[in-house]
């Protein structure tokens, strides 16, 4: 084989050159695309931070509500307690509403007897002889 001529070697060496050139070229597009991710990352991390700062402070709020409830235990006895004193009024209720039906049957008792006794005081007033 026939060594190369120097007309050769250049030839050989631009197209060399060339294909280096494309890679450079493909490469700082593949970079700037990086770049441009980068950015856009930082965004999202920056925004992914005000994020968990506002979630942080939800959940301090909510630990705080929740304190001020109290335990699960304690929100049971009261509920317990609220359900007891329940029952209680409505054990009072019924026996107010037993009170006044009986006052009203004694009061229609006592009326109906006043009543008769007019009646018959007034039959007996007009009935006897002039």
């Amino acid at each position: 084989m026939p060594s190369k001529t120097l007309e050769d070697k250049v030839d050989d060496l631009t197209k060399l050159v060339a294909s280096l050139e494309q890679q450079v070229q493909a490469l700082k597009g593949q970079f700037n695309g990086i770049t441009s991710e980068k950015a856009d990352l930082a965004r999202e991390v920056g925004s992914s931070g005000r994020s968990l700062a506002v979630l942080e402070h939800q959940l301090k709020d909510l630990r705080g509500w929740k304190d001020g409830f109290g335990s699960v235990d304690q929100l049971k006895i009261d509920l317990a307690i609220a359900r007891k004193e329940l029952d209680e009024l409505k054990r009072w209720q019924d026996e107010v509403k037993k009170q006044k039906d009986e006052w009203g049957r004694r009061l229609w008792a006592l009326i109906s007897s006043i009543i008769v006794a007019l009646t018959g005081w007034t039959l007996g007033y007009f009935s006897r002889p002039k």
